[in-house]
């Protein structure tokens, strides 16, 4: 869920970069731990499942947004995600609720309905 809130986060604004497996303070963990929690435990696995959670939580139209990929750094497997900026709102829907996210410097910040409305409107709206 914390992937798809940043993703969404980045579509909704100018777009952006996402480090899976590098911490806040720029160490590499790598994404090692995460492969061993699939079903399918390699490299392809964890790239299906992220574009799983994409097609989940986001909308699978949303795909062609985010590019993938698995780079080393400092011996580690790491997963690097360009994010384009995207033609249309997206929501990040869980459960069927739905929340809005705009990147702010280096964080994600939810709008409630008025906020997402206007910023919308306003970013997305024909002109």
């Amino acid at each position: 869920k914390a992937v798809a809130k940043t993703l969404c986060g980045f579509m909704n604004s100018t777009g952006g970069y996402l480090f899976i497996g590098i911490s806040d303070t720029g160490e590499a963990s790598g994404i090692d731990d995460d492969i061993h929690l699939l079903s399918k435990k390699t490299l392809d696995g964890f790239l299906s499942a992220f574009y799983q959670v994409v097609s989940d939580l986001i909308g699978k139209e949303f795909s062609q947004y985010v590019h993938p990929e698995i780079i080393d750094f400092k011996s580690k497997k790491i997963c690097c995600i360009k994010i384009d900026p995207s033609s249309r709102p997206a929501w990040l829907s869980e459960t069927g609720a739905y929340a809005f996210f705009i990147r702010v410097g280096n964080s994600n910040r939810p709008l409630n309905a008025k906020e997402a409305n206007e910023y919308v409107m306003g970013r997305f709206a024909a002109k």
